[in-house]
């Protein structure tokens, strides 16, 4: 063979090796797309932005050219031997990724190492023997064996997992059926250069299009059918701000300015210095914000039986229904998709719920599929946002805001929109320049590094470092200083829609964050003044006052704001007061924690159910264990010296308030919210 024939012949075989890794990359696409969103729940879908899909497309293709030109010596002399050679290739990287999760527990994993070690072993016996190649080369069509790699793992972890037994009947015969077809026409047709052509195209382009087209879950309700208002209606904006903490606003004191609109924005609104939230978790602390009702009430949060969470159960009725029927508007936009996505309950009585999530450049894959080695390869080069963000950021919620307030102001009928941001949560990367506002950023500080941290962290193996905590407390105040300037395109937006007048604008959050405070990160893990300490502002309508208020209010106090400032009754059974009652005085106050099962697993010492009770100055935590402490938060507001409470009438006196107030979980509570929600929370690190 001359230097030309070589040259074409390493062509050739580069070629053939694209088109093959390229089919499997343009599968992993369209089933991680299209077919999660068919096989399962509609509101789980992730969709991927349709340049991150090509560019992991091309990738393979990029990897399969390299190693198949460099099989091609090998396989000279053989009219196939490059295909077997890709073919043998594609599944040895298969089953070498599979073996990095050893031991093999997940039923895909098991059938995606018994389908590559197949395949490895069938390539070499065709590469060995003419007689074995003769006879299996129907079936081992480069296209087919991809088939083979790609669906069959998916099929057993995500693809049948929630049918019917009959609906996965039908599902293996579709597959069988598929694979048949793809393989009486794949040998054909992978070997005629016009056809190779137009299957790599097409399947580049579907996977590039089912991953960025497909239109995401919204939930559209039926409206109840209400009198029209016989007055001009007033509206009410609630906006919780994910992972907040009061003591990091320069509204509240802070060093760094990272609110300054909302500095300006609190000369014509009332400041709440005082504000406790219901509990340190998404889930509890947000049902009640939407019923009015504390987690011990509602019940919609995690414990033994349901170690992710509880849902709402729908017996509870929600403030969005309570307004809906009273002749409001209810519509939500949510960034949270986990804790506030429908399969939580929390969007019961919302008219229009988005609880979409952002384009993601590489959303999480199966441990089977290679994308998790091409990402780290990629993320070398790539900003870790493009990885690692799981929810979308405030400006895209915005955008989705803007246009519901833009159909409430032509309706001319009252609005409830509740909106929800994430951009102080973890994995804490704030969009530029709001990443280098502060020194103290690592460079290459992924999402997978901090989830070891924490973990490392909250096992007593190690705490955290100096330039970790700066690196983490700059990212997260640089979120919020990044939520600070959306929430003043929100409120500008009420402005130029002639809606801020009439409007209720409340802003909270639902928990604080722990950066390495007792051994401890993140949140979820105490009632400590971090966890629970958080921001509120309150706009009343038609009103540009300004008040500093200092007496402690709840979050059992926000359901009740709303609905007497839009004219609902307030239940009887709603514990809360008003926030605009100048007469309330300051009562007794609860926060709440429930550890996830994986926090306790974790350390045993956070695996018991903590509640702080407030009474003027003094907090009491009561643990599960019966442990007590007692702090003098006049004295002590970073509660490192507590008091000696083996004797106290005031422990006594709040221990008695506390057993009395509580009443059992409701009947119809659900149980958990499935393996759906499983996989969402171990997105957000929840989960292990």
């Amino acid at each position: 063979m001359d230097a030309a024939d070589a040259d074409r012949s390493s062509a050739s075989a580069a070629w053939t090796g694209a088109r093959t890794w390229a089919f499997f990359g343009g599968l992993e696409s369209l089933l991680f797309s299209a077919g999660s969103r068919l096989a399962g729940d509609p509101a789980e879908y992730t969709p991927q932005s349709a340049s991150a899909a090509c560019a992991s497309i091309l990738s393979y293709a990029a990897v399969g050219a390299v190693v198949a030109a460099l099989a091609a010596p090998l396989t000279r002399g053989r009219a196939r031997g490059v295909e077997w050679a890709s073919v043998a290739a594609l599944s040895l990287a298969v089953l070498a990724r599979v073996l990095t999760t050893w031991p093999l527990q997940a039923l895909a994993l098991q059938v995606a190492a018994v389908i590559a070690l197949a395949l490895v072993a069938v390539s070499i016996a065709c590469w060995l023997s003419e007689r074995v190649a003769r006879q299996l080369e129907f079936g081992l069509a480069p296209w087919s064996a991809c088939v083979w790699l790609a669906v069959g793992p998916w099929l057993v972890g995500d693809g049948l997992a929630d049918q019917t037994r009959e609906g996965k009947l039908v599902g293996l015969a579709i597959f069988a059926v598929a694979w048949l077809v793809i393989t009486r026409l794949g040998a054909d047709s992978f070997r005629n250069p016009r056809a190779a052509s137009v299957g790599f195209v097409a399947v580049v382009v579907g996977g590039v299009w089912a991953s960025a087209r497909i239109e995401q879950h919204v939930i559209v309700a039926p409206r109840p059918a209400v009198a029209a208002p016989t007055h001009a209606p007033l509206n009410c904006v609630l906006i919780t701000l994910d992972t907040v903490r009061a003591d990091h606003l320069s509204l509240y004191g802070y060093a760094r300015d990272t609110t300054p609109f909302l500095r300006r924005f609190a000369e014509r609104a009332w400041v709440f210095d005082d504000a406790i939230a219901a509990s340190d978790l998404t889930l509890p602390s947000h049902a009640t914000l939407l019923t009015g009702l504390a987690p011990r009430v509602h019940g919609a949060h995690p414990d033994r039986r349901a170690p992710s969470g509880r849902p709402l159960s729908p017996a509870i009725e929600t403030l969005a229904e309570k307004l809906a029927a009273a002749g409001s508007h209810a519509a939500a936009v949510v960034a949270n998709r986990v804790y506030l996505a429908e399969s939580f309950g929390v969007s019961q009585g919302f008219e229009f719920y988005d609880q979409r999530m952002a384009s993601m450049r590489f959303p999480s894959a199966p441990d089977w599929s290679l994308r998790g080695p091409l990402w780290r390869w990629l993320a070398r080069v790539r900003p870790e946002a493009d990885f690692d963000l799981v929810y979308r950021r405030a400006e895209e919620v915005n955008d989705a805001a803007f246009g519901l307030l833009a159909s409430a102001r032509d309706a001319k009928t009252g609005f409830f929109l509740f909106v929800n941001y994430m951009d102080a949560h973890v994995p804490y990367f704030p969009p530029a320049p709001f990443d280098e506002l502060w020194p103290g950023k690592l460079p290459r500080f992924s999402k997978e590094d901090y989830y070891a941290l924490r973990d490392a962290v909250h096992r007593g193996e190690r705490s955290i470092s100096p330039e970790e905590s700066a690196h983490l407390i700059s990212q997260y105040d640089g979120g919020i200083a990044y939520l600070d300037a959306e929430l003043e395109r929100l409120v500008a937006k009420l402005e130029e829609l002639g809606l801020y007048d009439d409007t209720l604008i409340v802003i909270t959050a639902d928990h604080g964050e722990a950066f390495g405070e007792r051994g401890l990160l993140e949140h979820g893990v105490s009632v400590h003044q971090n966890q629970v300490h958080v921001p509120l502002i309150v706009k009343p309508p038609r009103s540009s006052e300004g008040r500093r208020i200092a007496r402690r209010v709840g979050a059992i106090d926000v359901a009740p704001t709303i609905a007497g400032a839009l004219g609902v009754a307030v239940p009887a059974d709603w514990p809360g007061r008003s926030l605009l009652d100048d007469a309330a005085d300051e009562r007794e106050v609860v926060a709440e924690n429930y550890p996830t099962a994986w926090l306790a697993a974790r350390n045993p010492r956070l695996a018991e159910v903590q509640r702080a009770i407030y009474r003027g100055a003094f907090k009491l935590i009561v643990h599960e264990s019966g442990t007590r402490e007692l702090f003098d938060l006049s004295k002590d507001p970073d509660e490192t010296s507590p008091l000696d409470a083996s004797h106290s009438d005031l422990v006594q006196a709040l221990d008695a308030w506390l057993v009395k107030s509580q009443p059992r979980m409701p009947d119809g509570a659900g149980a958990g919210a499935g393996e759906r929600a499983t996989a969402g929370l171990r997105e957000l690190g929840y989960v292990e």
